[in-house]
């Protein structure tokens, strides 16, 4: 539209729809470079900053957003995670369980209920990087922590890993069941949304820094550059929906991901 005028005619230039039309036009160009992303997030978290400690209250609306994901209440979908919470032995555990993804009825039945607290760790891991070497290192950890007793919560023995709306609601309640938070931090553990989430949320449901273990599966400089550079925005999911939904967790609680990609970046810095 604002490429026309020079092209019309003197006449028509006193038309009385043709100053509705410029105005229309430079008002869309405006909002085309100002509303981006970048600068509705910082109009988000500076809105969201009034009259509150904006950085809790942000991270708390990301919590809260999980917690709602599936539609349900706080208080239902605490209720929810308190009746699907397990464990699993880490004596029930084999190398194979942590090669692949695979869903095994034969694991879950290996699983029992748990009460909060009973649980000595949440394993936090890449289904892409190495098995042999993540099952090498929960040996070492359960070798300090009560042997083949230890009980730990991983996702493939303990939930249904098809429901995604039951996961997203159950999460922060499942974490905050454990003791600590293993994570078992490969190649591509920074490139895995779900992974990041995790441990973000446990901090944030009142997990301790110092519960937190950084098992580095390859200590290289390479892996340590990755987990240095990690960037929500480019994270990955297994499947598309599940990378949107936690996106737009993130993007409830910070409104960008920069705030977000701080913190995990600081917490991969103090720890691995």
């Amino acid at each position: 539209l604002l490429g026309d005028p020079p092209l019309v005619e003197p006449c028509q230039r006193d038309d009385p729809f043709y100053l509705g039309f410029t105005i229309a036009a430079v008002c869309a160009l405006f909002a085309s470079v100002s509303l981006t992303p970048a600068n509705r997030g910082r109009v988000h978290r500076w809105l969201g900053s009034l009259g509150s400690d904006a950085s809790m209250q942000q991270q708390a609306a990301a919590v809260t957003a999980l917690l709602g994901g599936s539609g349900r209440t706080a208080v239902s979908a605490l209720r929810l995670a308190e009746q699907n919470f397990r464990a699993l032995p880490v004596s029930s555990l084999s190398v194979d369980d942590l090669v692949d993804n695979t869903s095994s009825p034969q694991l879950f039945a290996m699983t029992r209920p748990a009460r909060m607290g009973d649980v000595s760790a949440f394993v936090s891991h890449s289904w892409s990087d190495q098995g042999a070497l993540k099952y090498s290192h929960v040996q070492e950890f359960a070798a300090a922590h009560n042997g083949g007793d230890c009980l730990l919560w991983l996702d493939k023995a303990c939930i249904d890993q098809t429901n995604i709306d039951t996961n997203l609601a159950c999460l922060p309640v499942f974490l905050s069941g454990c003791n600590s938070l293993l994570v078992l931090a490969g190649p591509t553990y920074a490139t895995r949304l779900w992974c990041v989430m995790e441990l973000f949320v446990f901090l944030r449901m009142g997990g301790r820094r110092e519960d937190v273990t950084v098992r580095l599966l390859d200590d290289t400089e390479a892996v340590r550059e990755l987990l240095a550079r990690f960037d929500a925005g480019k994270a990955r999911c297994y499947l598309d929906k599940d990378r949107e939904k936690l996106l737009a967790v993130i993007e409830a609680g910070f409104g960008t991901f920069a705030p977000f990609n701080v913190i995990v970046r600081g917490i991969f810095a103090e720890k691995a």
